[in-house]
């Protein structure tokens, strides 16, 4: 068991960087982040996704659409 948090990238590849100037790279299929930075992590990937495209989206005529969590 561990603390870590872990977000669940799905299949994008790349970076994303965080308002305080932390870089990932978000191209593994899960990645370890800080604690503070889960939530935002995983919103810039549904931001990427919703103006690049989702792979599961690529076939059907609905869009990738990120609802984003409210704030903790």
């Amino acid at each position: 068991m561990t603390d870590a948090h872990v977000v669940i990238t799905g299949p994008i590849t790349g970076t994303v960087t965080t308002a305080d100037g932390t870089t990932y790279d978000v191209s593994a299929d899960q990645i370890v982040v800080d604690p503070e930075h889960r939530q935002e992590v995983a919103d810039l990937i549904g931001d990427r996704y919703a103006a690049e495209g989702h792979p599961a989206h690529m076939y059907t005529d609905v869009p990738f659409e990120h609802v984003k969590n409210p704030e903790e």
